[in-house]
């Protein structure tokens, strides 16, 4: 598993898990669709 300022731009990942002392952001991020099971291309670094 690795973070998301990990990747390069351009690779494709899976979100497993999020973590955030901000429930707000957590929120947030859920509203976004930005969720565990996810997948998400990095466009730009």
């Amino acid at each position: 598993m690795i973070s998301l300022a990990q990747l390069e731009a351009g690779q494709v990942a899976q979100v497993v898990a999020i973590q955030s002392e901000s429930q707000g952001r957590l929120l947030k991020l859920s509203a976004f669709g930005l969720v565990p099971g996810v997948f998400l291309k990095l466009q730009q670094r």
